[in-house]
């Protein structure tokens, strides 16, 4: 009986201790668990601030973009009417060629200096 009551509290004994391991094991898995718990929310509230900052400077990128495009717009439009005026004046100074070309051109005259000259020389060999 004796011995039967060793063997028992051997078994007993063993039995605690191996349920003592395996509530540690449990223990280490959940405190792992937990750290990678912690470790996902710190990695994802990362990811959420990096998000936020993202959306906020895409909002800043498109307000940029269409300021451009306005711009963009204006000076095009600048352009043209800076081409138009170009064209304007072109087809001005091609219509005054023209009638330039048109007009008789005046007969030359003598110039006066010449002729008095001519006078001149004409006086003194006499």
């Amino acid at each position: 009986l004796e011995q039967t009551g060793l063997s028992l509290r051997a078994e007993l004994k063993a039995a605690r201790e191996k349920l003592m391991e395996k509530e540690l094991e449990i223990s280490k898995e959940r405190l792992k668990v937990a750290e990678n718990s912690l470790t996902l929310n710190r990695e994802v509230e990362k990811l959420q601030r990096q998000l936020k900052e993202n959306g906020n400077q895409v909002q800043s990128l498109d307000k940029e973009l269409l300021e451009t495009r306005d711009e963009c717009d204006k000076l095009s439009e600048e352009l043209q009417k800076a081409q138009a005026a170009i064209s304007e004046t072109a087809e001005a100074s091609e219509k005054a060629v023209i009638e330039d070309a048109a007009e008789p051109e005046p007969e030359e005259k003598p110039d006066q200096t010449t002729q008095n000259e001519d006078d001149e020389s004409a006086t003194v060999s006499e």
